[in-house]
């Protein structure tokens, strides 16, 4: 079977979602919706990246921001960022990793897009214009 098969399959039948472990407790990643990706991408815009970094998780590795990360990994896990406190208390490693097993199920080119508008919306407003 294909890949895309599988995805859709699994998508079908529910078992589409992931399950991570931070702090000793499991939540359920399901795949994100458009308002879950645009919270998580909002907290993530905050952050000074790597542009050199090669995969998502080089990418989030390279900036060490646990607080935002925590608050991006509550948006994809719940919609808003009411976990974030409780997320926080994992270690890096793990909110990271948790980050990266939740944009494995959305595909890395609508992240990237989402990640690079959010940075530019970022910039265009709080950036002072020059006479």
């Amino acid at each position: 079977m294909d890949e895309s098969a599988k995805i859709v399959s699994d998508a079908i039948v529910g078992n589409d979602f992931k399950t991570v472990f931070v702090n000793g407790k499991a939540y359920t990643l399901d795949p994100p919706t458009i308002i879950k990706i645009a919270g998580a991408t909002s907290c993530l815009s905050r952050v000074e990246m790597d542009d050199k970094a090669q995969t998502i998780k080089e990418l989030l590795m390279s900036c060490k921001d646990a607080k935002n990360y925590a608050r991006a990994l509550s948006w994809l896990i719940e919609g808003d960022d009411k976990l974030a406190d409780e997320l926080s208390e994992g270690t890096y490693e793990e909110v990271v990793n948790a980050l990266c097993d939740g944009f494995d199920l959305i595909s890395t080119s609508v992240f990237y897009k989402a990640a690079s508008l959010m940075k530019t919306a970022s910039q265009l407003t709080a950036t002072p214009r020059q006479n």
